[in-house]
């Protein structure tokens, strides 16, 4: 197991680069979770079932909204829901049995339409194991898709989200697909 300088290491490193973004243009705010791989998400491999992360995720996508004043009982009051429309995810280090983790949420925009990026660090290895981005689009009360989110819900969005918008600037991976960029070697 690592020493726990390894992992404060990589907490000032995203700090770092956080900063070094520009003013209004640092990460957000975000919402965290820390959660231990459960025997029950492992595959024949000994490592998490890579469908496991997406669970993950959403649990860091629902402390995200309720950090912003939203649950799932506020949607369905209102008569929407939110479904993802959109999901990737680039694994840079296998999650194991008993591994401990951290999920980190932020909106990288919500103009044109609302994505949710991740990180998931393992914090036993004292490394990143993953990132991630989610797409969620607005069911009206009727099913339909809405093209745009209804600003009842964008409003508790905006305090979470970065300063300036995210949608002028080009999400990792765009022009290549949608894939996220290839990891630094280390």
């Amino acid at each position: 197991m690592p020493s726990e300088g390894h992992v404060d290491a990589e907490e000032e490193r995203l700090a770092k680069e956080s900063a070094a973004e520009g003013s209004g243009r640092g990460r957000p705010r975000k919402a965290s979770v820390q959660l231990e791989v459960p025997f029950h998400d492992i595959d024949s491999q000994r490592v998490v079932w890579h469908g496991h992360y997406f669970k993950y995720l959403e649990i860091a996508r629902s402390a995200l909204l309720r950090e912003c004043g939203l649950d799932r009982p506020d949607l369905a009051y209102e008569g929407h829901t939110l479904v993802v429309v959109e999901s990737s995810c680039r694994h840079s280090h296998p999650l194991r049995y008993r591994d401990r983790f951290r999920v980190d949420a932020w909106f990288k925009e919500i103009d044109s339409r609302i994505v949710v990026a991740y990180e998931i660090h393992n914090l036993d290895a004292g490394c990143r194991a993953a990132r991630a981005r989610t797409v969620p689009g607005t069911l009206d009360p009727e099913g339909k898709m809405l093209y745009r989110t209804p600003p009842w819900l964008l409003a508790p969005l905006r305090r979470m989200a970065p300063q300036e918008a995210a949608s002028e600037r080009p999400l990792a991976g765009e022009g290549s697909g949608g894939a996220l960029p290839p990891e630094p070697m280390r």
